[in-house]
């Protein structure tokens, strides 16, 4: 019989995913508080959310992590809406989600987009420049 050795177990979480993880958890309870358990998209109520980071988490040129981790830049999503946005089946809900976290971000904030821009990546990074003060 051959021997097996112990093997660690694979790391699923990266260090950055750890150091973020309590702000995470914080955060994801803001959101899922502002859903009160309904889809923030589809508004089907009495599901299990997740998080959804509309911009993504800070992979997108001229939007920061820091922005992308802010609360009104995460929805609670039901599982259905967040397969039909991250597989790309569904962009005009993607673009639902997009003005819907625009909307509580410049309240958030007292700033303005434009509802009606082509590109609404370019809208929020118009939006974050205004608001660190370079437009």
């Amino acid at each position: 019989m051959i021997p097996r050795y112990a093997r660690s177990p694979v790391n699923r979480m990266g260090r950055a995913a750890r150091r973020k993880a309590p702000s995470r958890r914080a955060t994801y309870l803001v959101v899922s508080r502002r859903a009160k358990d309904r889809c923030e998209l589809c508004e089907i109520s009495r599901v299990e959310l997740d998080p959804h980071h509309v911009f993504g988490r800070g992979h997108l040129p001229g939007i920061p992590a820091t922005t992308c981790e802010l609360p009104e830049m995460i929805l609670g999503i039901c599982r259905r809406c967040h397969t039909l946005i991250t597989d790309g089946i569904d962009s005009a809900l993607d673009d639902r989600a997009k003005h819907k976290a625009m909307a509580m971000f410049c309240e958030r904030f007292d700033l303005e987009y434009d509802p009606l821009a082509e590109d609404l990546v370019d809208e929020m990074r118009r939006l974050v420049r205004v608001l660190d003060g370079g437009e």
